[in-house]
């Protein structure tokens, strides 16, 4: 979340909980912090100096009904937030080598897709990503 929202200002996709149905959310802010710090335990990635216990606040785009007209940065767009605990696991730079949920409700999974190219009858949606 801190390099692709934070640092690149770029989006994810994710399926916001783990559970048997899959429901894709695009990620769009986020916000975190540490609530407390801790040494490895016999379980962490090898090389941890420190694990940090942080919250992170998601929001994410929620579903809304079809439309034939644009609804991102109106009062049709939707959002949801989802909260999460995670222990991350620290080396001596401060870098992360791993970690571990600590909350049950969790993302499925993460994925990224990048920006194609409307061609054809499609081509005239172009414009409306020219300014991003």
């Amino acid at each position: 979340m801190a390099n692709k929202l934070g640092i690149q200002k770029t989006g994810f996709i994710a399926d916001m909980d783990r559970y048997a149905q899959v429901w894709n959310h695009a990620a769009v802010r986020y916000s975190s912090k540490v609530l407390k710090k801790r040494g490895p335990n016999r379980r962490s990635t090898p090389g941890t100096i420190e694990r940090a216990l942080v919250a992170a606040s998601v929001s994410y785009s929620a579903s809304v009904d079809p439309s034939d007209t644009p609804v991102i940065g109106t009062d049709q767009a939707k959002y949801e937030m989802r909260e999460y605990k995670y222990w991350l696991e620290l080396d001596y730079k401060g870098e992360i080598l791993g970690g571990e949920w600590e909350s049950k409700d969790r993302p499925d999974f993460l994925w990224i897709k990048e920006k194609d190219e409307f061609k054809d009858y499609w081509s005239g949606l172009n414009k409306i990503y020219e300014s991003n």
